[in-house]
């Protein structure tokens, strides 16, 4: 599960990004690809923990234009950070 506390951390990089990066909109597309890969990475075990049932797996496919980079980055980064693993 997402806690709400990286839920705030990635609305705020997105806001950063917003801000930072003159014409940057997120879009819907996005935002769904934000929290799919969120949520996937919030299901990956930990290292002491049984394998998993394919959980922790996500295909994403989406055209070109979407924000498919920092879709995929950002919710990456706060995950990775706030469970102290790497990336």
């Amino acid at each position: 599960m997402v806690t709400d506390d990286e839920k705030a951390l990635i609305r705020s990089c997105m806001d950063a990004l917003r801000d930072g990066i003159e014409g940057f909109r997120a879009r819907r597309p996005q935002l769904e690809m934000i929290a799919t890969v969120a949520t996937t990475l919030a299901r990956c075990r930990s290292e002491d923990a049984a394998a998993s049932e394919g959980e922790n797996i996500a295909v994403v496919e989406a055209g070109t234009g979407t924000g498919k980079s920092f879709g995929a980055l950002v919710p990456a980064l706060v995950m990775a950070k706030s469970r102290g693993r790497r990336l």
